[in-house]
């Protein structure tokens, strides 16, 4: 039986005449960085960036990554001799307009093509070589950009994640382009977004199982708590990935190897785990839900540190004991942990090192005994009681702080430098 013919409107024929032209000029546009990259003299620095990143010449051409030459019109110029109008390059995001002329969007920049399903060009990436802002420059929306709906290397990566039921998203482009380049070809990444319903459900339809290698700072951390709550309810196995000295996945894969890597990823935490870390502490630890999760979070991903801010607000002296029994012990295995509160009597005698912030100058530092043998010198200052304490191992040569604000801010930028 032969099937209706279903008639197109004129714009139905219009707009898929469009599409097919925007996915031509990003053809184009791929060839000219790439080529640009790897056989002219512009592409020189780019090239030594991927080298020293230890991008081998087989996965640049896998990936065809290029380089935008540091120039205002390269691209332009070239496009416009071969028809294309600036009109659609700057639909497309390859260049932008000012005053009616028309210049390349990108400059100097490392190229990522980021492809559909089909293997088709939709959008780049571009990563500067210095520290000019922005560090990252990805192409807008067009009508066949979508962010929301891809994941970069997800056309390099399907057939490993349906072969392996196993995908890993990580944050960044060089993170998918290190593991495909040591040989680990599952991995994908968002693209400079949160990661989306419509992505999880695009891997849902490969893999039963995800595993989340967000970057362990305090964005990382947020990513993958949204991650896990997106992906739950569409039952795939989650599991968090948690690298050595808190490494993103390309510094780790470079440095200790791809072995090494798949062995993290084969210990990763599932969620599961991690919500009965959670459970198994009383609802009323540290200031309510939040903080009882971000206690069982830092031990579940093998956390060398924690910051608490005033953790025994609202507690009785049963719930206190209990919380300082339970970092007392995680200190001991290791955990350096940071607290911030005004109810210094509690802590001093779990405390290895005490900094006192007074009239917005620090007033004491030293250990607890220290500190109770000179408290005349802190009442003469003014105080009742210290403005900050603090529980953790040894921080050397602290700097002087003026105010709470500098000495919070001192402190995490210490901790977050320290070595494991």
């Amino acid at each position: 039986i032969a099937l209706p013919v279903v008639e197109r409107s004129a714009e139905e024929i219009a707009r898929d005449k469009q599409r097919d032209r925007l996915y031509q000029i990003n053809e184009m546009a791929g060839n000219f960085f790439h080529n640009c990259l790897t056989q002219t003299h512009y592409g020189q620095p780019g090239l030594a960036y991927f080298h020293k990143r230890h991008v081998s010449d087989d996965t640049i051409e896998a990936f065809k990554l290029g380089f935008a030459p540091e120039s205002w019109d390269k691209l332009t110029t070239a496009f416009m001799k071969k028809g294309v109008t600036g009109r659609e390059l700057v639909l497309l995001g390859l260049a932008k307009e000012k005053n009616g002329h028309f210049y390349d969007a990108f400059r100097g920049r490392v190229m990522f093509p980021i492809r559909d399903g089909r293997s088709r060009i939709v959008g780049f990436g571009g990563r500067v070589l210095d520290n000019s802002k922005p560090k990252y420059l990805n192409s807008p929306e067009t009508p066949i950009f979508n962010k929301r709906r891809l994941l970069f290397a997800m056309d390099l990566a399907h057939k490993a994640i349906y072969e392996q039921g196993k995908a890993i998203l990580v944050e960044g482009y060089m993170d998918v382009v290190s593991a495909h380049n040591r040989g680990i070809h599952n991995v994908v990444a968002s693209l400079g977004t949160s990661f989306t319903p419509e992505q999880a459900r695009l891997l849902q339809r490969q893999a039963k199982e995800l595993v989340l290698g967000y970057d362990m700072d305090g964005a990382g951390r947020q990513a993958t708590q949204r991650a896990m709550e997106i992906v739950r309810g569409l039952g795939m196995r989650i599991r968090v990935l948690s690298l050595p000295q808190g490494k993103d996945p390309d510094e780790y894969i470079n440095a200790a190897g791809p072995d090494k890597f798949r062995q993290a990823v084969d210990e990763a935490l599932a969620a599961t785990e991690l919500t009965e870390l959670a459970e198994a502490y009383p609802p009323n630890l540290n200031r309510g839900e939040k903080q009882r999760v971000a206690i069982a979070s830092a031990i579940a991903m093998h956390t060398k540190y924690i910051v608490l801010d005033e953790p025994t607000s609202g507690q009785d002296s049963e719930d206190k004991d209990q919380l300082m029994a339970l970092l007392t012990d995680l200190n001991k295995k290791g955990m350096t942990i940071l607290i911030i509160s005004h109810d210094m009597d509690i802590f001093a005698e779990y405390c290895q090192r005490v900094l006192v912030i007074g009239n917005h100058t620090k007033a004491f530092d030293g250990t607890p005994q220290e500190l109770f043998t000179q408290r005349d010198d802190l009442y003469d200052l003014g105080l009742s009681r210290p403005d900050a304490v603090t529980l953790s191992m040894a921080v050397p040569d602290f700097p002087y702080c003026k105010s709470m604000k500098e000495f919070t801010t001192a402190m995490l930028e210490r901790i977050g430098g320290m070595k494991k």
